[in-house]
């Protein structure tokens, strides 16, 4: 009993560590580094609205992952807007990881506390496991994770017990781990690896009961690859020689950031398909190569000779590791834009550090042991202290790409998504200082539309044009770069030139909102007020809550002589935004029209409350 309360002591200690590491987390808001495409623009968040079937049919961000949609459709119903809310979620699930992962080394090490409790403390406070927990796109990580880990716990328990019913649970989480993340399809591959440890050695019989998993994993893999490449989220451009250099480096810098966690960063560069790779790149391939050899040697050498010996536990901690980021070393398919990311140790350093923490425990010599466990001390006060302090990086968008450009100082994505952030948040100039950096370090299209139009949109039109040229010389259909031009155009006051370059954007996009408000302000300006209406309403039908939209439909049916409709117009935009001064104003113009005065009066008064400038002339006859 006494032995019981001391191993459950550790494990609530290595849990409320971590909790305290990571408890500001929950003060994190949003970022526009994928939460846009999980929250803000997640067409399954609102349950109520979503049927069960799309929560497994719709690819978000490059992936189906049920699980992890219905998760965050639970949160949001929840705490509704609470970004709290998901923040509690996810480090309740990483809190839950610890303990599970404590139970897991428990199993693994033969009832060893001292292991069981390092890799658990470990795997709850490392630095690179930060971007897991206080990233709330990472939901899936620890999401998949929890299941990921419940299936192994329960194999292990088959393994002991030959009682189907824990392979039946095993199996059902491993489907679940799947659901919230395709990351899980290499659980049979680490089922394998466990049986390996747990018996010693390995026999096709012993890997019988892992068909159902490996057909599990070809299921969700097949699906995966479609998701992904309807996306686009694979990168076809890599050579095969390029994407193993990827890999050696990603592995090498996953070893090292694993003892020495500085540098760490949401977005790791590495050099475009075809590109002169810096020679790092092969040396750490070379080093990787070697370090996987070392493996073999130890497997092919070692450990088949001494089961369970020093070797054997280094080579299933390190073939754990490897495993698990296989699918992430880009060998196959280079998938996303970075060279490798924390968030993909989340489960694989639970092997190293298993190695790590059984050779502590069968050091004999005390003197060994004890400057052993006081280096794992100091190792896990500074992890502690990194991990707490990284926490505050994922609080927003501009301290989570500000961080960036620490390590990365030609980042074109970081820059480009700061000023996004700047520009959200109406520092245009500073946006468009970042727009500016970005281009200059990258002239990929994506990097200079984003400058175009924000100069637009500063009303600088000569700016604007200069680089929405660039990008149709690049690619004269670019529907973007049209509507850009366009709109610079109207800027100008050249409506006759914009109107046929938004026309042609319309016909390759008509889904762009801009579009059809700049070609009904084109047609405003040109006085074709019929046509500027027409393009207005269909604006409408793409977003009707546009305060400024509105605004501009009331001025084309004042202009036409629609008054009521002009009225009505302008009380919608009002109704939108109560401190829209233009709107009242058009609204007291069209009131003086229909011979209502008391109400245009009024909409008058409320006009110069809001600093707009009423016709002299008119406030006479109105006698104000």
């Amino acid at each position: 009993m006494h032995s019981r309360f001391i191993t459950f002591g550790l494990a609530a200690l290595a849990v409320l560590i971590t909790g305290l590491v990571f408890i500001n987390a929950v003060h994190n808001g949003i970022t526009n580094w994928d939460d846009p495409d999980y929250l803000t623009n997640n067409p399954l968040l609102d349950w109520r609205k979503t049927p069960l079937r799309a929560y497994f049919t719709t690819v978000i961000s490059g992936n189906r992952h049920p699980l992890t949609m219905l998760s965050l459709s639970l949160d949001h119903a929840l705490g509704d807007t609470s970004l709290g809310q998901y923040h509690q979620t996810n480090l309740l699930l990483h809190l839950l990881n610890v303990g599970l992962v404590f139970g897991l080394c428990w199993q693994w090490s033969g009832g060893s506390r001292l292991v069981a409790f390092l890799v658990a403390l470990w795997f709850g406070i490392h630095p690179m496991h930060v971007e897991s927990v206080a990233w709330i796109s990472a939901r899936k990580d620890v999401l998949y994770t929890a299941f990921f880990l419940l299936s192994l716990i329960s194999y292990w328990r088959f393994l002991d017990h030959k009682a189907w019913s824990y392979l039946v649970l095993s199996l059902l989480a491993g489907v679940l781990a799947n659901l919230a993340k395709p990351a899980a399809v290499i659980l049979p591959v680490v089922l394998v690896l466990i049986t390996f440890w747990h018996d010693n050695k390995l026999t096709v019989k012993a890997m019988l009961p892992t068909i159902p998993f490996f057909m599990v994993s070809v299921i969700v893999g097949w699906l995966t690859l479609a998701s992904q490449a309807s996306a686009a989220a694979i990168n076809e451009h890599y050579s095969g020689w390029e994407r193993i250099q990827l890999g050696g480096y990603a592995l090498v810098n996953y070893v090292a950031k694993a003892v020495w966690p500085v540098g760490l960063s949401a977005l790791y560069g590495r050099p475009g398909a075809g590109a002169a790779f810096p020679w790092f790149f092969l040396a750490a391939t070379v080093v990787s190569v070697v370090g996987l050899t070392l493996l073999g040697w130890l497997y092919g050498r070692q450990v088949r000779l001494a089961p369970k010996s020093d070797a054997a536990c280094w080579f299933f901690g390190g073939a754990f590791f490897v495993v698990n980021l296989a699918l992430t070393l880009q060998l196959i398919k280079a998938v996303g834009s970075a060279a490798y990311a924390d968030r993909y140790t989340y489960v694989a350093y639970i092997g190293l550090f298993f190695a790590v923490a059984m050779t502590i425990q069968r050091l004999r010599r005390p003197s060994l042991r004890l400057a052993a466990v006081s280096m794992a001390a100091v190792f896990s006060v500074t992890f502690a202290g990194l991990s707490f302090t990284r926490v505050g990086i994922w609080k927003n968008a501009e301290t989570l790409w500000t961080d960036v450009l620490k390590t990365g100082p030609f980042s074109a994505t970081a820059y480009s998504n700061r000023g996004l952030f700047y520009e959200q948040n109406d520092r245009l100039e500073d946006a468009l200082a970042d727009y500016s950096m970005a281009v200059a370090n990258d002239p990929r299209i994506v990097f200079r539309a984003n400058r175009a139009y924000l100069l637009s949109k500063l009303n600088r039109p000569d700016e604007a044009v200069a680089d929405a040229d660039f990008l149709l010389r690049e690619n004269p259909d670019n529907a973007l770069a049209l509507t850009i031009k366009g709109t610079a155009l109207v800027g100008k006051n050249q409506p006759a030139a914009a109107i046929p370059l938004l026309t042609r954007s319309l016909k390759i996009d008509s889904t762009y909102l801009n579009t059809w408000v700049n070609l009904g302000s084109a047609y405003f300006t040109n006085k074709q007020y019929p046509e500027a209406i027409r393009h207005y309403q269909k604006a409408g039908l793409l977003d009707g809550q546009n305060p400024v939209l509105w605004t501009n439909l009331g001025a084309a049916f004042l202009q036409n002589k629609q008054y009521t409709d002009a009225i009505a117009a302008c009380q919608r935009a009002i109704s939108l935004n109560p401190a829209n001064g233009q709107a009242q104003l058009y609204a007291c113009y069209a009131y003086q029209k229909t011979g209502n005065i008391a109400e245009a009066k009024a909409s008058a008064q409320q006009a110069q409350k809001l600093g707009q400038v009423v016709d002299a002339g008119m406030l006479q006859a109105m006698g104000l």
